[in-house]
């Protein structure tokens, strides 16, 4: 089943395909789906350009955005990192790049942690685990627009 059930995502579906589009009209895309369908809800936080870890040599990465949820300890704890590249962009890239940021986020919350690239509209689902291994869930990238993005649904709910 698709992930465009709503006008709102078909409109940021639409901006994402248009010529010269930007970064920030895919991050609208995906953050929106990801917020109102897989983690609604007070107990899941979303932040925006911010580094994967704590720790000090990670302070100048970012990625597009993660998702945290309140340990009883009340501290944050990322759960699911989110990197996100223009349609076109190199696929080894983006996954470099969201793997990184699971290794840091990894070694910094001794956690398992759930993570996505995505390139436009098509996105490819991963998990790193406390073991340094980055296991890919999906085959291949998935555009949201297909019934193949089923595969998506499942796995966010597996994540929660």
């Amino acid at each position: 089943m698709s992930l465009l059930t709503t006008d709102a995502r078909i409109v940021l579906y639409n901006k994402v395909h248009e010529p010269d589009t930007q970064e920030y009209n895919l991050k609208a895309f995906w953050y929106h789906i990801i917020n109102k369908e897989f983690f609604a809800g007070e107990e899941w936080v979303f932040s925006t350009e911010i580094p994967p870890s704590s720790h000090r040599d990670s302070a100048l990465r970012r990625v597009g955005f993660h998702v945290s949820t309140l340990k009883p300890s009340q501290k944050l704890q990322i759960i699911f990192i989110c990197e996100l590249k223009r349609k076109g962009s190199s696929p080894d890239s983006v996954e470099a790049q969201v793997q990184d940021a699971c290794e840091a986020c990894v070694k910094d919350t001794g956690n398992d942690v759930w993570a996505m690239a995505a390139i436009g509209t098509k996105a490819k689902l991963f998990q790193y685990t406390t073991k340094n291994e980055f296991k890919s869930l999906t085959t291949e990238y998935i555009d949201a627009s297909k019934p193949q993005a089923q595969e998506i649904r499942d796995i966010f709910a597996r994540m929660k």
